[in-house]
């Protein structure tokens, strides 16, 4: 049926003459609508009659790529090696299938020769921002999102948000150490996304441990204003009492935010932690077993109830909960201590040592 198409689509080319330009803009239009089959069909037909048409070859090589066509995409791109032209389209389109194997500086110099044609290029702008993140120069790609911004303000916005983020994950990755800066390439990303919620929960968990409490009391009044985000904030003034090792007020205010907000499954786990510390192992389960067995909770909860059944002395349902627990998250430090203790008490000792040993790799201290 396709075969077909660009032939009918061919005899029209042919019989009517129409000018390249009138293909470019009828495949512009299809490109834009989502419609990439008959933009390819389109541009097919009007290449045949201009084969070297380096505006033809840019939109047919972007709408390739757009439809997941990586191979034909490179055969067309290696058919214009070295392009040093001035077609934007083309520069962009070279630039996207050089970033598609990882070349970096080639698919940037593309993005850059199509903006000095025409700075008004938004595609080229936006791929040199997702270039510079995929090859990691972050710093690189908020400046690069101010000349996005310049063009489309919000999209310009969540890309430098976005690679503000990507900074702070490889800052927190590094260390504890390096929690301060991670938290200020946060802070002015939320700037850039105020609404974000997930992002501003993601701040105040890094906030939080290094008792920033008064900003992360500040920010969780503002993420969770009202009624409504009553029981989120109180679970953060638990937090923030927690930090400053105010068991009782962060009890209090754990509590509280049930009452307000009983689905809140932080809360309850939060709630259960401080129930084993205090030795309240059964108040730790019944408050545990209300809890979904799976979602972005399951791991901590189970890892709880192991810890709560260890403090029963019941060894089965504590190894089955931990065991469940590293299911999850193969590499929780904690779960594998205290399965590797439970092991070796009970006489598997090649498996608990060798649990033991994967917690000294991932917390040598």
């Amino acid at each position: 049926m396709r075969r077909l198409l660009v032939a009918l689509l061919a005899l029209v080319f042919a019989s009517a003459a129409p000018r390249a330009q009138d293909a470019a803009e009828q495949a512009r239009a299809l490109r834009k609508s989502g419609q990439l089959e008959e933009a390819l069909a389109v541009l097919e037909a009007a290449r045949a009659a201009s084969p070297r048409d380096e505006l033809l070859a840019g939109l047919q090589g972007l709408c390739l790529l757009d439809a997941g066509r990586a191979e034909q995409a490179a055969q067309l791109a290696a058919t214009f090696p070295g392009y040093a032209g001035k077609e934007p389209k083309l520069h962009t389109f070279l630039g996207r299938a050089s970033a598609l194997d990882g070349r970096w500086d080639e698919a940037l110099q593309h993005f850059e020769a199509a903006l000095a044609v025409d700075g008004r290029q938004l595609e080229p702008a936006v791929e040199s921002v997702r270039t510079l993140m995929a090859a990691g120069r972050f710093a690189a790609a908020v400046t690069a999102a101010a000349r996005v911004e310049a063009l489309s303000p919000e999209l310009g916005r969540r890309l430098a948000a976005d690679a503000l983020v990507a900074q702070a994950d490889r800052l927190q990755a590094a260390g504890r150490e390096a929690l301060g800066p991670a938290i200020e390439k946060l802070t002015a990303a939320l700037e850039l996304r105020p609404d974000d919620v997930a992002l501003g929960e993601r701040l105040l968990d890094m906030q939080v441990p290094l008792l920033r409490v008064d900003d992360a009391r500040k920010l969780a009044a503002r993420l969770f204003p009202g009624e409504e985000g009553r029981g989120a904030r109180l679970y953060w003034e638990g937090r923030c009492r927690d930090a400053l090792t105010d068991r009782t007020g962060a009890r209090e205010a754990y509590e509280q935010a049930l009452a307000a907000q009983p689905s809140h499954a932080e809360a309850r786990i939060e709630l259960a932690r401080l129930d084993i510390d205090d030795g309240a192992f059964e108040k730790a389960l019944e408050r545990l077993a209300s809890l979904p067995g799976s979602g972005k909770h399951a791991a901590r909860a189970l890892l709880l109830t192991g810890l709560a059944e260890l403090g029963l002395h019941r060894d089965g349902p504590a190894e089955e909960h931990l065991r469940a627990a590293l299911l999850l998250e193969p590499e929780n430090p904690k779960a594998q201590y205290q399965l590797g203790r439970l092991l070796l008490r009970t006489g598997r000792t090649e498996e608990g040592r060798s649990l033991l040993e994967g917690v000294e790799q991932l917390e040598p201290n």
